[in-house]
């Protein structure tokens, strides 16, 4: 007789009636526990139901030993076979599960065990009918989709029952549907298995959690979830194609593994056994499964679409850091990844509702002192492999976030930038341009205190570095002296064209006709603003320039008397404007005679109790001083007890920050016979500087106090200092490749970190104040700044 035969006069009518006698079994075995029967009926009831459900999975045995002996079985022939037989598992894996509760307080019920065994057997065998002894033709991959979500529900209950068949249940899945995916052609959704998968994997490894004093599961648990993992990833491998569902269920499939990422076990202080394993078994098999999927631009796209994405979490950015991780390695193997722009603002909009977030991943990530720079180090390598379009896609997003309002995405969009800077001369200048015609008013902003200000302005300047004599000249014809001092000023003089350095003839006559008007009380807002550009630009003044001073000296000493004859200190804007006069004066400082630099230096002497600003401007000014010993004169011995007076007053500052700088010049001032005067008077009225002396000399500097969020960038933006993470210092010029080429050794030194840098705690203090976010709790600052000083 012909399987078909078979399947139409007997098949097709057995085996649902075996379905339907297996349900009313377990029907009637409830029924009959919840019954008042005493238990002895109870139990004679219950025997012969379970002999009956033996008998029923006895014949679905022998159904499988006889049709397994045939060759090659089509589907359609036997399409009653595969989809009664597992939905007849179905309902007694399901009956086996409820056991437990159903059976509790009765005796001698081993035939569900019985049952359980032959049912696995079962599975077993009809997996392997499916996988080896059956094919299919296109017309009949429904039955094959209701077998295969069949497995899925099964697979939801053998994963509270039994780890080995569960694995036989999701190996069985792959094989059949790998088997059969041309037939289904990708019109399959995966979305219910890898739910399943992960859920399993949840449900274990928070079991695991819940017990973490006991290991004795660990291994057998952590190998099973590195299974399910690989299941997933297979797949996903096979079906995951242009289904929108499909791809944002691998995230939240993500989500939810990361919920137990070692870094938050650490934490929450699981024991390292357990966490190690966790992260060796499991997240390895993660690991490989991200970079897969990175690698289809279905799932970036998907990253930039999903709504989830778009609110904070850590484990969002910790995912979105891999991500990158994953797309540098992809890059850099020539592999064509599209929407990475897109993907690195996603990243920054996250970032800017979650900067707490960010910052507490940094505390509770393993090696977290690297994380922060990991994350810069990836996303500075991704730009300087994307195209220059795409590059310039990326330079759009990171300037719009260095001018947001968080701090937090200021600060890393400008290290990413500083570190992705690509060193051809007409790529910056082009970048230049760009970045010029939309900060024009911003760079005008002379009394602006704003963080991304300077931010902005020391990326201008590192950018000019960059141009060539030519592109300096293209920049200086498209933006003359004359009309945009303050934005020659914000690229540091040094970037002036060699062959336009007549224009200090133009900066003179500014500062000397603007100077005039002020102590003549009849300057304008407009004027003042040149006038503090000009002193500035000062410093554009070649060292061996043998032009005519003395009127623009004679300027620079009027305006120090006149600001502390008329109590000018007192206005607005002296702050702003003294600042600027030291600058210019410590530009002709060592052109000044002795009477001058008399006159100079008792004015500088009253602002030593001033702000902290002002104070590294005027240890600027010792500093020039040491490398001149002043001219015989009458005036000598009262400059050196000046500058003796004022390096005393600056030793008794208690600012880290002052102290160290003091050390510094008055290391430098030690070195000069000449100072010893100097030396052993400070010396004389401070004993404990000696000792300091000696420390510096050692290079044993102990900090004692650091500075405010307000004093930390007056410091910065004197110094013309760049932010960066401090960790960033240590990085090696071949850590970022360009298209051709590893960074040159001259880019290792180029942003030369002030001691600033090393108050760690201080970023900390200012990032918080600047973010807005005063509702934040004390504890959770306190655990930033403690894990950030280590």
């Amino acid at each position: 007789m012909s399987i078909v035969v078979v399947e139409n006069k007997i098949l097709k009518h057995l085996l649902p009636v075996l379905k339907s006698i297996q349900l009313n079994i377990f029907e009637d075995v409830e029924s009959t526990i919840l019954s008042e029967k005493n238990l002895n009926e109870k139990m004679q009831i219950l025997h012969k139901h379970l002999h009956t459900c033996i008998s029923v999975l006895e014949v679905l045995d022998s159904v499988l030993e006889c049709l397994s002996k045939k060759e090659q079985i089509g589907l359609g022939d036997v399409a009653s076979v595969p989809i009664n037989i597992i939905e007849i598992l179905y309902i007694t894996f399901e009956h086996c599960k409820n056991s437990n509760i159903l059976y509790k307080g009765l005796s001698n019920t081993n035939e569900i065990l019985d049952v359980f065994k032959l049912s696995q057997e079962i599975h077993k065998k009809v997996l392997i009918f499916m996988n080896c002894r059956v094919n299919i033709k296109e017309a009949q991959t429904h039955i094959l989709k209701s077998f295969l979500q069949s497995l899925v529900k099964i697979g939801k209950i053998l994963g509270c029952m039994n780890m080995k068949s569960l694995a036989d249940n999701w190996r069985g899945y792959l094989d059949v549907s790998q088997k059969f995916f041309h037939v289904l052609n990708g019109n399959y959704s995966i979305k219910d298995a890898i739910q399943c998968l992960s859920l399993d994997i949840d449900k274990n490894l928070k079991s695991l959690l819940k017990n973490n004093e006991n290991t004795k599961n660990l291994n057998s648990i952590t190998k099973l979830c590195n299974f399910l993992i690989k299941i997933i990833a297979k797949i996903c491998d096979v079906f995951l194609r242009d289904s929108q569902e499909d791809w944002e269920t691998t995230f939240h499939v993500f989500l939810r593994i990361y919920s137990y990422h070692p870094c938050f076990l650490r934490y929450q202080v699981y024991p390292d056994v357990m966490v190690n394993e966790i992260e060796g078994v499991v997240f390895s098999s993660v690991d490989i499964l991200l970079g897969t999927l990175c690698a289809k631009s279905e799932f970036c796209k998907m990253l930039i679409n999903c709504k989830e994405m778009h609110t904070s979490s850590e484990k969002c950015l910790l995912l979105m850091m891999n991500v990158f991780k994953k797309i540098n390695l992809l890059l850099k193997t020539n592999a064509n990844i599209q929407c990475v722009p897109q993907l690195i603002d996603i990243f920054f909009n996250v970032l800017s509702k979650g900067y707490f977030e960010f910052w507490k991943l940094i505390l509770i990530t393993p090696n977290h002192e690297l994380l922060y720079e990991e994350i810069i180090r990836n996303v500075a390598q991704i730009m300087r492999l994307l195209s220059n379009e795409e590059y310039n896609e990326v330079e759009c997003v990171l300037f719009k976030n260095i001018f947001s309002d968080s701090i937090w995405c200021s600060l890393m969009a400008n290290d990413i930038w500083q570190l992705a800077l690509r060193g051809e001369a007409q790529l910056s200048y082009e970048t230049m341009c760009g970045v010029l015609k939309q900060t024009e008013v911003h760079l005008k902003e002379n009394f602006a205190v704003r963080p991304q200000l300077i931010f902005l302005k020391n990326l201008l300047s590192q950018l000019a570095k960059n141009l060539s004599e030519n592109h300096k000249q293209f920049l200086f014809d498209q933006y003359p002296l004359d009309r945009y001092l303050h934005l020659w000023k914000t690229l540091g003089f040094q970037s002036v064209p060699k062959s336009q350095l007549g224009a200090i003839t133009f900066i003179h006559r500014t500062v000397v006709g603007k100077s005039i008007l002020l102590i003549n009380k009849k300057l304008i807002l407009e004027d003042f603003t040149a006038l503090c550009d000009a002193l500035e630009a000062l410093c554009l003044i070649p060292k061996n320039d043998k032009s005519d001073l003395s009127q623009l000296k004679t300027v620079l000493l009027d305006l120090w008397k006149f600001i502390f004859s008329n109590d000018w200190r007192d206005s607005f804007y002296s702050k702003y404007f003294i600042r600027k006069l030291i600058i210019a004066t410590n530009n002709l400082l060592l052109e000044f005679n002795n009477e001058q630099l008399l006159q100079i230096l008792n004015n500088m002497s009253l602002l030593v109790d001033t702000g902290v600003d002002l104070k590294i401007l005027l240890i600027t000014s010792l500093s020039v001083l040491s490398k001149k010993v002043p001219e015989e004169s009458p005036e000598r011995n009262q400059i050196c007890t000046k500058i003796s007076a004022i390096f005393c007053k600056l030793f008794k500052d208690k600012n880290q920050i002052i102290q160290h700088k003091t050390l510094e010049v008055f290391f430098s001032f030690d070195k000069v016979s000449a100072y010893n005067v100097i030396i052993q008077n400070v010396i004389k009225h401070d004993y404990d500087v000696e000792r300091r002396r000696s420390n510096f000399a050692q290079k044993n500097i102990v900090a004692n106090k650091s500075l405010n969020w307000q004093e930390y960038f007056q410091v910065q933006s004197d110094y013309k200092f760049s932010h960066q993470c401090p960790l960033l210092t240590n990085l090696k010029s071949n850590d970022l490749l360009t298209h051709n080429q590893f960074f040159s050794k001259g880019e290792d030194n180029r942003d030369k970190i002030d001691e600033v840098v090393k108050t760690i705690k201080t970023n900390i203090e200012m990032f918080y104040k600047l973010s807005g976010k005063h509702g934040m709790t004390e504890e959770s600052t306190t655990e930033i700044m403690r894990i950030l000083n280590k």
